[in-house]
């Protein structure tokens, strides 16, 4: 007889682990090439039309940081799907390609502004829209599915959080007052948020030391993307405008960090990939640099 598999540690693997799809190495490269090239494009476009003192040029740190999404979303979406095929992939291949489209409607549109472009609306609406999806689903679905097993349970908040997303997205052009329902749909959109991220750290509480790797980040990082979205409850200017976008940027440099900690210090999904100490403290230096 033949002994069941096991991880590095000696614990059985879950069989759950052995029969998740194959990865696509040739499109996890393309997906991450291709969001790249993507973010770069809006971010040439927006700027190579910046006027100062037009009425959209104040919008460039909303415009760096939905191209931002698309390069760091589209390579862990990589990362993921070049050793498996799972649905957390598929939520953050929309947030990366929808924040990377919303930069994109925004450079059309600036360009549009100082008469470099001919007016496109079906291109420039995507800024105002593009990103919904993906950056809502990222702390209201993904963390509930980030686990080996997905129970009843996680499945029934992956579900709670799907119905907000629709609703986001819906709901305003549906009622006479959309502002309204904006403003009510991301008091929900919050709540739920908070809620994920209790689930997650309720989870980390009830698991053994195996199960619960990463999974204070993953909590503390759901949070942060949540609370990211107060200030837009807030009257308009009580808070300066560039508040919004550093808090997403902010989020952006711990949440898919947590995502990946997740799955590979857990080797969900069968995932097994050797990332050095080395390595990683590295790329944090750059990235905080960058920051700064």
């Amino acid at each position: 007889m033949t002994s069941a598999p096991t991880d590095l540690d000696g614990t059985p693997r879950s069989p759950y682990a052995s029969s998740a799809a194959p990865g696509s190495p040739r499109a996890a490269w393309a997906l991450a090439i291709g969001c790249w090239i993507l973010a770069a494009a809006a971010l040439v476009l927006f700027f190579s039309s910046y006027a100062p003192g037009s009425t959209f040029a104040e919008d460039w740190p909303f415009v760096f940081t939905d191209a931002t999404m698309a390069g760091v979303y589209g390579t862990v979406a990589a990362v993921v799907l070049a050793r498996r095929r799972h649905v957390v992939a598929v939520f953050l291949i929309v947030a990366a390609v929808g924040g990377g489209l919303a930069a994109f409607g925004a450079g059309w549109r600036q360009a549009v502004l100082v008469g470099r472009l001919p007016a496109a609306p079906a291109i420039e609406v995507l800024y105002g829209s593009a990103w919904v999806p993906g950056t809502l689903s990222l702390f209201l679905v993904v963390p509930w599915l980030v686990r080996e097993r997905v129970t009843p349970r996680a499945w029934l908040g992956a579900a709670a959080g799907l119905v907000v997303v629709v609703a986001f997205i819906m709901l305003p052009a549906l009622v006479p007052d959309p502002g309204a329902a904006v403003a009510g749909l991301t008091a929900v959109a919050i709540a739920g948020g908070l809620a994920t991220a209790a689930g997650v750290e309720h989870r980390r509480r009830g698991s053994g030391p195996g199960e619960r790797e990463g999974l204070g980040w993953l909590a503390f990082g759901t949070a942060m993307m949540a609370l990211s979205f107060l200030p837009l409850l807030l009257p308009y200017g009580v808070l300066p405008m560039w508040i919004v976008p550093a808090l997403h940027l902010a989020c952006q440099s711990v949440f898919p960090a947590a995502i990946l900690v997740v799955v590979l210090r857990q080797r969900l999904w069968g995932l097994e990939l050797a990332v050095s100490r080395a390595t990683v403290a590295a790329t944090l230096a750059v990235l905080l640099l960058g920051l700064y």
